[in-house]
């Protein structure tokens, strides 16, 4: 077994979930198609929601960015023309979405959202991980232990995500 020494200004140590916390086919085979197959519903549901708008808003930033690549999918602005218009408001994120994950980007209004689907998904059980945390956390001393468990939300930006594991 190695032993780590970690320095006593070491406050965190950062784990990447994909392949060190959870196996990578988990990230390819679970958690991005569940984005791709729910991310309507997920709208629908919590459209009126702050966090939703947030969200939203971030990736209109976004796609306003973006209006300059081949296959850009804008999102319109918001109007007061009622559900239909919430309705194609959505159908456009859901299309700005899957045009960034078909070219694997890691933008952070992508991250954002997807942080929040996969935080209401683990906690509905929708969800649920396999975690590499038998090899790697007992490792460390009791200390060390918790602060690696706590820590793990920061890893990718995808903080809500992440703390589900």
């Amino acid at each position: 077994m190695v032993v780590l020494s970690v320095p006593a200004e070491v406050s965190v140590i950062l784990l990447d979930i994909e392949g060190t916390t959870t196996p990578i086919a988990f990230v390819k085979d679970i958690l991005f198609p569940y984005i791709k197959e729910n991310v309507k519903e997920y709208l629908q549901i919590h459209w009126e929601e702050e966090e939703c708008q947030q969200d939203v808003s971030l990736l209109r930033k976004q796609a306003e960015e973006d209006s300059h690549l081949i296959g850009a999918v804008p999102i319109p602005a918001a109007s007061e023309n009622g559900a239909d218009d919430a309705q194609q408001t959505i159908q456009a994120v859901v299309d700005n979405v899957c045009w960034q994950m078909s070219l694997d980007r890691k933008t952070t209004a992508l991250k954002q959202l997807q942080g929040h689907m996969w935080r209401a998904a683990f906690t509905a059980g929708r969800v649920k991980a396999d975690l590499l945390t038998v090899t790697l956390i007992p490792r460390l001393d009791t200390k060390w232990r918790v602060r690696v468990i706590e820590r793990l939300q920061t890893a990718l930006g995808a903080q809500p995500a992440t703390s589900c594991f």
